[in-house]
């Protein structure tokens, strides 16, 4: 069995693979200090045994076979520290892909509870313009409807009647207060990117018109 086949089947996170990548090297300098004892060993015992000193001879041929042995497993060694940093690398990349996928996938979240936002707001918006239509129908009736009934039935004060008994001066000036400051605040031509949905094109003339006839049909509106 190889020194990477060794570590194979553990963790497989990069911090995994850098504990690896050291423990490896850490044997590779071990193997380095064995075989530099070899080649000493072998320097030391070449005079002797060339001079015809058998015991010399014999540590030469040690030396010489040990010398070999470690420098195959210091190759060995070399390839397995070369794998593990490529396989180091390969779980930092999926370590970084992983990363940007939880972020995006954040954002992505967060891109849907913005549209799911925007849609509630545009949906408020229409039923906005819709009311401020229906209230400004209503006021251009109770304008024309008022009159006539107090010509019907000998009212006096009409426009008194109808703030009493028609809109009561709370409501009035509450609702009054609210358009008016919509109204000044230019909050109804902001133009809302986020949703495309341009709320000055929507109120458009029909719209405002009716936004003029709620002002005009209530107590203290415009011109009175």
């Amino acid at each position: 069995m190889n020194a990477l086949a060794r570590v194979l089947g553990k963790g497989d996170s990069p911090a995994d693979w850098r504990n690896r990548v050291q423990d490896l090297q850490s044997k590779r300098d071990a193997l380095a200090a064995r075989l530099q004892g070899a080649v000493d060993s072998r320097k030391a015992n070449a005079f002797p045994a060339a001079e015809g000193d058998a015991e010399a001879q014999k540590a030469l041929d040690r030396a010489t076979a040990r010398e070999y042995e470690l420098q195959q497993d210091l190759r060995s060694q070399d390839d397995a520290i070369a794998s593990a940093r490529e396989r180091l690398a390969e779980a930092e990349q999926r370590e970084r892909e992983a990363t940007v996928a939880r972020e995006v996938a954040v954002l992505r979240r967060k891109a849907e509870r913005r549209l799911a936002a925007a849609k509630r707001a545009e949906d408020a918006l229409r039923a906005f313009a819709e009311a401020v239509q229906e209230a400004g129908d209503l006021a251009a009736e109770i304008r024309v409807e008022v009159p006539q009934l107090a010509q019907r039935h000998g009212l006096q004060k009409p426009e008194s009647w109808a703030m009493e008994n028609l809109m009561p001066g709370a409501v009035a000036v509450r609702l009054r207060n609210t358009v008016c400051a919509l109204r000044a605040s230019s909050w109804l031509d902001v133009r809302a990117p986020t949703f495309r949905y341009d709320l000055s094109a929507d109120f458009a003339d029909g719209e405002r018109r009716a936004h003029d006839a709620v002002l005009d049909g209530l107590p203290g509106g415009r011109g009175r």
